[in-house]
């Protein structure tokens, strides 16, 4: 999954990866399978965002991932970090 997020965020389709990311959610809740979406799926999706300049895309799969029990790492915020200070979102 995270390799399949990973194309898709450095081929610049975030979205994609997005939906992709919803996509293994609803095979875990069909399947009741084992998770095999994680923090680095996630910071995938993000990355992709923040490539893309999308602020509030980004802030709405980490509000998405805390949702889902997810919890943010080190990566998670330096990446939004990163974002903000390039896109001057400082707010």
């Amino acid at each position: 999954l995270n390799l399949l997020l990973l194309t898709c965020a450095n081929t610049k389709q975030p979205e994609r990866a997005l939906k992709i990311l919803g996509d293994a959610h609803g095979f875990e809740e069909q399947r009741a399978a084992e998770k095999i979406v994680d923090v680095v799926s996630y910071n995938t999706v993000i990355k992709g965002f923040a490539q893309a300049v999308d602020a509030p895309q980004c802030f709405n799969c980490l509000h998405e991932m805390r949702d889902r029990g997810i919890e943010p790492d080190a990566i998670t915020f330096g990446t939004l970090l990163d974002l903000c200070i390039a896109d001057n979102h400082m707010e």
